[in-house]
């Protein structure tokens, strides 16, 4: 794991952090991790929601983004889905469980960026993924 606060990259605020920590970062994609707690806003009957699993994918992009311009000496951007494509979720996390996540930032179009998100459970199998689309404003 890397050794960083994930809240100096990306606007939310605890309760609404959706990554426990950094796994891996390049010059092209981000690996976080999280394992979702009972108090989690997205956990609903024990299990990680939809919206969690996309929330966590969206967070990851913005910390991606996010690191990628301060390592330029830039601020930290705003970043606004603009759209999600292609959502495919095979299973719901329980609680506890230690999620893998990776973006791929596969292109940029003047202000926009566009990443491959992917979520793996704690045997490596792929439960969610999905293209987002994301507005940087400058």
């Amino acid at each position: 794991m890397i050794a960083m606060d994930v809240t100096d990259y990306i606007p939310q605020r605890k309760p609404f952090v959706m990554i426990d920590a950094i796994q891996a970062i390049d010059d092209t994609s981000v690996m976080t991790v999280l394992s979702p707690k009972e108090d989690n806003v997205l956990v609903s009957d024990g299990y990680f929601t939809s919206g969690g699993m996309m929330e966590n994918i969206a967070q990851s992009a913005a910390f991606f983004a996010g690191y990628s311009y301060k390592q330029k000496g830039e601020a930290v951007p705003l970043g606004f889905i603009t759209s999600i494509k292609n959502l495919k979720i095979s299973k719901f996390p329980e609680v506890g469980e230690t999620l893998s996540t990776k973006v791929v930032n596969t292109n940029e179009v003047l202000d926009f960026q566009i990443f491959e998100g992917k979520i793996k459970d704690n045997q490596h199998n792929l439960i969610a993924q999905c293209e987002i689309r994301v507005f940087i404003q400058k």
